[in-house]
């Protein structure tokens, strides 16, 4: 298990290695994505007083790795687009942190209340593990905010090697109404895909794509109306597994004796 968890965080560093093409912003990035962890924690039972704390909430950390890369990396192409629209780094940082805080947010906030709604479950490991979860998304979206806009304004200052192709200032292109100019400064290689396949794929078939959504929310409405209690004991690891043999050799074979 902490092999997996270990292999999840090293293949989420080595994409974003890839991606940013910066050790800088990856290792940054990822700490702070880490970070999120433990300080959620603090809260969870310093803040809130929760001390029940179980296998079960380990497993955030591959929620929060996913969550945590795309916030990071929606915030390092708004900043790297912003290159061709402004020359001042105080300008390009108004135009990513607006365009990019607004989409992490969204995903962010939907995600904080699915976890939430786990809490009202009368269930202990779950109610809590919703509690944590929340926590974990919304200290990373703070992070999101405030670290990763810091780094990599440190990064452009002290690594990148690319100079922007300024057309304007913030203040023009906050009058000007030329919407066409300013898609075409965000035009590039990185957007070919969103825009040959990606726009003309959801305009022609969005009317389907509905269909197709409201009749998955019908199935899983379905299918929640259909749980059941358990008539036995959830077997959460195999029969194999250190964690089972553990648990019997401690508690179950103590009872037998």
């Amino acid at each position: 298990d902490m092999a997996m968890a270990l292999g999840s965080i090293m293949f989420v560093a080595v994409w974003m290695g890839i991606y940013t093409r910066s050790i800088f912003l990856t290792v940054t990035c990822s700490s702070y994505i880490l970070l999120s962890i433990p300080v959620s924690l603090f809260i969870y039972k310093v803040v809130f007083r929760i001390l029940y704390f179980d296998f079960i909430h380990v497993v955030v950390i591959f929620i929060i790795l996913g969550i945590g890369a795309d916030g990071t990396l929606v915030v390092i192409d708004a900043f790297n687009q912003s290159k061709g629209l402004f020359e001042h780094q105080l300008d390009r940082l108004i135009y990513s942190f607006n365009r990019s805080t607004t989409a992490v947010f969204t995903t962010s906030f939907t995600t904080v209340v699915a976890f939430i709604v786990t809490a009202f479950v009368p269930v202990v490991p779950i109610s809590t593990f919703g509690i944590y979860a929340a926590l974990c998304v919304a200290v990373n979206f703070i992070f999101v905010c405030t670290i990763v806009p810091s780094t990599v304004l440190l990064w452009d200052k002290w690594f990148s090697k690319s100079s922007a192709s300024t057309v304007r200032s913030h203040a023009d292109l906050s009058s000007t109404k030329d919407s066409a100019d300013i898609l075409q400064g965000l035009k590039g290689k990185s957007n070919l895909c969103f825009d040959r396949l990606y726009v003309p794929f959801f305009r022609k078939h969005k009317k389907g794509l509905v269909l197709l959504g409201l009749a998955v929310g019908a199935v899983g409405a379905i299918g929640v109306t259909n749980v059941s209690q358990l008539t036995k004991p959830e077997q959460w690891f195999p029969d194999g597994h250190m964690q089972s043999n553990y648990v019997e050799s401690s508690f179950l074979g103590s009872r037998k004796h």
